[in-house]
């Protein structure tokens, strides 16, 4: 069961809960833009995926989509049900897939139907019935130059649009079909907009054409944009059969991308092509205090039987979620020995803004033991908090090699480092092995059994400076972030980690930070109290190399009568604080 103790922070913390997007990973401003990026598998094609916006549209927006942040990118994606509170998508393969364990992502951007400026930038935007004898749409009103555009067929699976020419009047496009051929007349969604740079709610806006070579391109971002998603689109069609623009590798500084024909069996583009594309940041490019959306619970669990997935509900929605959990606790009575606690993973089920299931898995089922772990959710992004960077994102990692993610702000030290697996694809719980923590991203590998043949996992990852901090203003309430090498206790598979503060009632956050041979150390804690906490650090394979552990702790601190102790912790075990809290 999920138990009461648990805090977020205050609402002016939230001033963004009302602006941020709800979707598998979105971000909207009031009633005018939405976007974000859904991952789902590559079995999970010819099925409708929903896409919920968190603040619903006045009337149905234009919704548009492109591949971005899977491993595999699909052939066609078709949309329905567009509505002012979300839509409908499936994607489809030419071919069928070799791995269906992989990821594919879909980039979505749904804005309303109109002329506004939105980011300092001009839009348009709308939904126009054009005769497919002339394949053209006027703008009302002509931008004061040439923007970029993008568009889509309003009419189903088997029409395809590419744009072949963009004014700062009108767009031109070809259209591709499968037989039966459209009516005289075909719906088109498009969006166009103004060229050049801007902000909303902090996260950052690029838009830009750009001379696309044949073979392939790498795009740098005038400005930094945090955890972008990018939508890109060619604007002319030089070669003789259609053309669209693939986005793949995306960070802050910029993006990959390559030309790829509609017709599978067409030759390679010969020339360069006029592309267009929109980045959009998920993330905060300038985070401050305020900006922070944290909540932190704990939850009683029974390891080991399958069945026993247990539900989490947020206290608020989150355009893009990420959640961490910790180490599993021993709350039965355990000797000092030179044995190890049994190993618990932790794995993770439908997730979505508003919670996700959580199972603790022990190999082998002896566990019955009632056992405790600490959870965390907070906004992807990358903030300042109490005067200390945080950073939280996603990644997907394979079997197959380490992968990473580029830090949006360079940190001043290595920061620590919590990772959880956020998906549960293989039939045993893998688990994240470090592989690299740098001041300016982080390369993480996917390990597990068997080893080769780890399906692919989503993988969540928090970044957090070194130090202490508060989490608000006057509140009592404070964090504490380091790396250390435990020591164990004599004859025993423990070890005591001290804190630099005194806290009621902490709640404990820990991951491996260094490389290891083999499986990644599994970690149990007990004994956590205000001032320490006992950690076992269980290997598979066991060498005498300490590993250095991270550690993230929350918990009250206000001490109102100066004893040294927080007040909770007095009320609760000892008397009221002198002068009673009020």
């Amino acid at each position: 069961m999920n138990i009461p103790r648990r805090f977020a922070l205050p609402a002016k913390f939230w001033i963004f809960a009302a602006l941020l997007a709800l979707a598998p990973a979105g971000t909207t401003f009031g009633d005018q833009v939405d976007y974000g990026i859904a991952l789902k598998r590559a079995a999970e094609s010819d099925q409708w995926h929903q896409v919920s916006f968190r603040e619903a549209f006045l009337a149905a927006p234009v919704v548009l989509v492109n591949n971005q942040g899977g491993e595999v990118n699909a052939e066609a994606v078709e949309i329905r049900n567009v509505g002012g509170s979300g839509f409908e998508y499936r994607f489809t393969f030419s071919q069928p897939q070799a791995d269906p364990a992989k990821w594919v992502g879909i980039a979505y951007l749904a804005a309303a139907a109109g002329e506004y400026e939105f980011g300092g930038l001009h839009w348009k935007a709308g939904v126009v019935t054009v005769s497919t004898s002339t394949l053209q749409i006027a703008f009302a009103t002509p931008f004061d130059s040439v923007p970029f555009a993008m568009a889509r067929a309003n009419v189903g699976s088997g029409v395809d649009v590419s744009l072949s020419q963009v004014g700062s009047s009108q767009i031109e496009f070809l259209l591709g079909f499968a037989p039966p051929p459209p009516t005289a007349t075909v719906d088109v969604a498009f969006i166009a907009v103004e060229t050049g740079t801007g902000s909303a709610a902090g996260r950052a806006i690029e838009v830009a054409r750009f001379a696309h070579p044949s073979d392939g391109a790498s795009t740098a971002f005038t400005v930094a944009c945090a955890q972008p998603v990018v939508f890109a689109a060619t604007q002319t069609n030089v070669s003789p059969s259609r053309l669209r623009c693939e986005v793949g590798r995306a960070d802050p500084l910029g993006f990959d991308s390559s030309l790829r024909h509609y017709d599978p069996g067409a030759a390679p583009p010969a020339v360069p092509e006029q592309v267009g594309f929109i980045a959009m940041g998920r993330g905060l490019s300038q985070g401050t205090e305020p900006d922070t959306k944290l909540e932190i619970g704990e939850l009683t669990v029974i390891p080991g039987a399958p069945a026993d997935w247990v539900s989490i509900t947020f206290s608020a929605s989150y355009r893009d979620p990420v959640v961490i959990v910790s180490p599993v606790s021993l709350d039965e009575p355990f000797p000092l020995s030179l044995s190890a606690p049994s190993s618990l993973h932790v794995r993770i089920r439908n997730l979505t803004a508003t919670g996700c299931e959580v199972l603790v898995a022990e190999p082998g089922a002896s566990d019955t033991e009632i056992e405790s772990v600490y959870w965390m959710v907070m906004e992807s992004g990358s903030f300042t908090v109490g005067g200390r960077q945080w950073e939280a994102g996603t990644v997907i990692l394979g079997g197959d090699g380490a992968d990473g993610a580029t830090f949006s702000a360079v940190f001043a030290t290595p920061p620590v480092l919590l990772a959880q697996v956020a998906s549960s694809g293989n039939a045993d719980p893998a688990r994240v092995q470090p592989v690299e923590i740098a001041i300016d991203g982080l390369l993480l590998a996917l390990a597990g059994t068997p080893e080769p043949g780890l399906q692919s996992e989503v993988v969540h990852y928090l970044a957090v400076e070194p130090g202490k901090g508060d989490m608000s203003p006057g509140t009592g309430l404070k964090f504490e972030a380091k790396t250390v090498a435990p020591t164990r206790l004599k004859w025993s598979a423990w070890s005591r980690l001290r804190f630099d503060e005194t806290y009621a009632a902490p709640f404990f956050f820990a991951h491996v930070q260094d490389d290891s041979d083999g499986l990644p150390p599994d970690l149990r804690h007990r004994n956590l109290a205000e001032r320490k906490v006992d950690i076992s650090v269980n290997e598979d394979l066991v060498d005498n190399t300490p590993r250095r552990i991270g550690l993230l702790l929350f918990g009250d601190t206000k001490d109102r009568d100066g004893d040294g102790m927080p007040d909770a912790w007095e009320v609760k075990y000892v008397s009221t604080p002198i002068p009673p809290v009020i």
